[in-house]
């Protein structure tokens, strides 16, 4: 986010994770999750995990097979955490849709604008029994 090397950034989003998951798909890494626990200032909004994920281009070709992977990742993260968040380059349409997808509402009012200018808008979901519980 701040104009730094991705391979330096990546290495320390993983350096820092409480959790590291990695989706393969015939064999091939196709998605990279991580989590790192944060307890917010207000301590009644519970325990928190800030995620983030990074892909390949194969996450296109397999969009039925990653969302359900992902949405798997996300209702073991609510087995722990109350809510997850991060902030999403408002230039990617792309992830923006997908985040929506996985049930995420992502915040236009509620941003931050990085050195290089760009703006990172915030997204959160919270734990909800009855709409994360596993479909069978």
């Amino acid at each position: 986010l701040d104009g730094s090397n991705p391979k330096d950034g990546l290495a320390s989003c993983i350096k820092d994770n409480t959790e590291l998951w990695v989706i393969t798909l015939d064999n091939d890494p196709v998605m990279l999750y991580g989590l790192k626990e944060v307890l917010p200032e207000n301590s009644s909004e519970g325990l928190g995990g800030q995620i983030w994920a990074l892909g390949t281009d194969d996450v296109f070709k397999h969009p039925r097979q990653l969302t359900l992977l992902s949405k798997k990742i996300i209702s073991t993260w609510f087995q722990t955490y109350d809510f997850l968040f991060n902030y999403v380059w408002e230039g990617n349409s792309k992830h923006i849709k997908w985040i929506e997808i996985m049930g995420f509402t992502v915040f236009e009012d509620k941003y931050f604008t990085s050195s290089m200018d760009e703006k990172f808008l915030f997204f959160t979901q919270y734990y909800a029994p009855d709409l994360n519980e596993d479909e069978d």
